[in-house]
């Protein structure tokens, strides 16, 4: 169970926006509330018993064999912050979030099949917090694959996976490609992913997938609490080559990737049509206690787009932008392991809305909480137009 608490002004019991707040959760929301806080306590009863007591799990509980796996996980957030920051914004907002996930994978030699579901929802939001996907994806299938693997692709001593189906992906630093972590929602596609490796020392990963769309998507069915399955989008390309080599001096690994997106603009699927090559580099070094540890990565992007999804924006325009990221560390051999850290970002904007060029960095799909804070209702930063 997670909070997250976010002010720009004093939110105290005297602050009067604190009081208008109280006086908007109704009657309706009093069991969740009574729902959450029940959780709070069954979590601090479970945390205070004895370190020495075997954990409770499912698995055990159900007595599954070794070639059988499954989670289950249920995940509360409560969200708020006031003064708003946006664009005709007023006020603050709030939101309780609810993420449930329930995942099954079953082994049979080199074969896995796996199946994931999500229900993401939310509760107490205000009239004016914008409800989207990012958000609410009420009971969704996640991932439903089959996957194959051996430790010796083609008498080779190699080791390699394919994956076929729905799936999630984190690539590299997850910065364009990731399985979120703190959205309430879940990127996810349609494909098939395949890598070879030699272990502890290079990895090469290729995939061509659909990105699935999460539905429904309109304001209205989304605050009825509507349901619908979601769809892989056929008007969407997404393909990619990954490179990856370790056990270089410093004790560093290198990567080497290039993304494509390919995506084409309709009535039923408004989109910028967006045209985008995207290959990068990355070279890091893992931190440890008692060394430096550093990172740097830089990408390219180009193509072409629109500059809006409006059904009457059909101008193709040039599309070049870029980013960068550089880090260095140092951790200290000290309880709860503390890291010193000076960290850079720069990912490049528009400048001139009306030169017949975009310049704005496109993030893809990729998360960007760990850098720049809760993505939930509050947003505030993106990879894109901005230097840090």
């Amino acid at each position: 169970m997670r909070f997250t608490f976010i002010n720009s002004k004093n939110l105290s019991p005297d602050n009067p926006n604190f009081k208008y707040r109280l006086k908007g959760i109704r009657m309706k929301h009093k069991l969740n509330l009574y729902f959450f806080w029940a959780l709070l306590l069954g979590c601090l009863s479970a945390h205070a018993e004895e370190k020495s007591a075997t954990p409770w799990n499912i698995r055990d509980a159900a007595g599954l064999p070794d070639w059988m796996k499954f989670s289950v996980q249920q995940r509360t957030r409560y969200e708020t912050f006031d003064n708003t920051f946006k664009k005709n914004g007023n006020g603050g907002d709030q939101v309780l979030a609810f993420r449930t996930q329930a995942f099954f994978e079953a082994a049979y030699r080199q074969f896995r099949i796996g199946a994931e579901f999500i229900d993401s929802r939310i509760d107490l939001n205000d009239a004016g917090t914008s409800v989207n996907t990012t958000l609410v994806n009420e009971t969704a299938l996640l991932q439903a694959y089959l996957a194959w693997q051996t430790h010796d692709f083609l008498n080779s001593g190699l080791d390699a996976e394919i994956k076929f189906g729905r799936q999630t992906m984190d690539i590299g630093s997850r910065r364009l490609v990731a399985r979120n972590k703190y959205r309430n929602t879940i990127n996810n596609f349609n494909g098939i992913d395949f890598t070879v490796q030699a272990q502890n020392h290079w990895q090469w990963r290729n995939f061509v997938v659909l990105p699935v769309s999460r539905l429904p998507n309109d304001q209205q069915s989304l605050r009825s609490g509507g349901s619908e399955f979601d769809e892989e989008n056929f008007n969407v390309i997404f393909a990619g080559s990954f490179f990856s080599l370790s056990q270089l001096p410093l004790e560093s690994t290198a990567e080497l990737y290039f993304f494509q997106l390919s995506e084409q603009d309709t009535a039923n699927t408004p989109s910028k049509n967006r045209q985008l090559s995207t290959p990068g580099l990355r070279w890091y070094r893992l931190a440890k206690p008692d060394q430096f540890d550093f990172e740097l990565e830089t990408a390219l992007q180009t193509g072409t787009s629109y500059d809006t999804t409006a059904a009457a924006d059909t101008t193709q325009l040039d599309h070049f932008a870029y980013f960068g990221h550089a880090a260095i560390g140092y951790s200290f051999n000290l309880p709860w392991l503390p890291q010193l850290m000076l960290q850079y970002d720069y990912a490049s904007g528009d400048s001139n809305p009306n030169d017949g060029n975009i310049g704005r960095f496109d993030t893809l799909y990729g998360a960007r909480r760990f850098e720049f804070g809760p993505t939930g209702i509050w947003g505030a930063f993106a990879r894109s137009n901005i230097n840090t």
